[in-house]
């Protein structure tokens, strides 16, 4: 499953009220789309407005998340990275996939292989639960530094 949100794209200003809202005002932000995707299915499971465009988005996905299956396996972007919420996932036993942000420090624990550019280790992340898995393979020709992923 694959969680992601975007905000919504600002408003025109045509009609006399919104002419009086300051230009990069948040009111003009007519709200954020989150949404729920099956990525084996390749088919929506929920999609929902949000009339605060500037909510946390960790917030909604706890609602998002409700009914999902133990075991399954959450993919997102950095937006979602944070200790708390990476807990909060463990605890209630899903898998997850996502970047990790710069400068997050783990331990390595357990190699699992390294050769040609690739590192894939089983790492304690500062999780309640301390055991983790990073990956990454280092492209030459897309990134001069190797990418990261957290499991």
């Amino acid at each position: 499953m694959a969680l992601d949100e975007s905000v919504l794209d600002r408003v025109k200003r045509w009609v006399n009220w919104l002419r009086e809202v300051p230009q990069g005002d948040s009111r003009l932000l007519p709200g954020r789309l989150v949404g729920l995707f099956d990525v084996r299915l390749q088919q929506w499971v929920r999609l929902d407005v949000l009339l605060d465009a500037t909510a946390d988005g960790k917030v909604h996905a706890r609602a998002m998340l409700r009914g999902l299956a133990t075991g399954s396996l959450l993919l997102f972007d950095l937006g979602y990275f944070s200790f708390p919420w990476l807990d909060e996932l463990t605890q209630a036993g899903y898998w997850y996939l996502t970047r990790q942000r710069a400068k997050t420090r783990y331990q390595v624990v357990h190699i699992l292989y390294q050769a040609d550019g690739v590192f894939d280790a089983l790492v304690s992340l500062g999780c309640i639960l301390p055991i983790g898995r990073a990956s990454w393979c280092a492209w030459s020709a897309f990134a001069a530094a190797p990418s990261s992923t957290a499991i």
